[in-house]
């Protein structure tokens, strides 16, 4: 095999294609094709990718020296794109490879794109689903919390404990109940817990007349006491 003729064959051929793309280094050994991503919107970003290629004597049967280089990817996106031409130049080693590996970039540029709109949109999707397990978790404390608390200081209330002082508070409710009743022995109406008010209340009200009254005739037992008639005739 001519290796020298192999090699400027396909040099001649990349830079038919690529034209002002394509930068010659190295007369018939080095060069760097530049490789953008195509058909892309305003909105979205212009990428590139610099390959440059190396060959060494026996090129094409022996592998050729490549690498890329970008300033709009990740390390870790470089890394794997580089993987990716690697593996193809380790499948081909005989043949003429830099037109698959420009055409395997060009193809990742042109995805580009899309592919980081996949990525933003499962970030996006993750982000949502990591705030709604927080904001699961921070309801599940609250309530747990909350069934600690007193309702009567005004604390949060929950259903579980209002449930448990309304059962409590029905308990109180009946249990006063069955006592008014067992001390009448009967239940008494509405008029009847009048009546038995006015009762009390009339009850008292003699009482302190009661009081009042004693406490008069005591005073004029005293008054008689004091005031002696007897004194002032003599």
């Amino acid at each position: 095999m001519n290796y020298k003729e192999e090699q400027e064959n396909e040099i001649e051929a990349l830079e038919s294609i690529y034209v002002e793309d394509f930068n010659l280094i190295e007369e018939n050994k080095k060069y760097e094709i530049n490789l953008k991503n195509e058909n892309f919107e305003e909105e979205e970003k212009k990428v590139e990718i610099k390959l440059t290629v190396e060959y060494t004597d026996k090129y094409p049967e022996e592998k050729c020296f490549i690498s890329i280089f970008s300033s709009d990817i990740t390390r870790t996106e470089t890394e794997n794109l580089m993987f990716s031409l690697e593996k193809e130049v380790e499948e081909n080693i005989g043949n003429v490879i830099i037109f698959n590996l420009t055409s395997l970039i060009q193809e990742y540029l042109n995805e580009y794109n899309s592919l980081k709109e996949e990525e933003n949109e499962l970030r996006k999707i993750q982000k949502e689903k990591e705030e709604e397990k927080e904001r699961l978790l921070k309801l599940n404390r609250y309530i747990k919390d909350s069934e600690f608390e007193n309702i009567e200081e005004g604390n949060p209330v929950t259903l579980e404990n209002f449930a448990q002082w309304k059962l409590n508070f029905d308990k109180e409710n009946e249990k006063n109940k069955k006592k008014l009743i067992e001390s009448t022995g009967n239940k008494l109406t509405g008029r009847q817990i009048f009546e038995k008010k006015l009762s009390f209340i009339d009850s008292e009200l003699n009482e302190l007349k009661k009081e009042k009254n004693s406490q008069l005739l005591m005073l004029d037992d005293d008054d008689d006491e004091i005031f002696d008639d007897d004194l002032f005739l003599e």
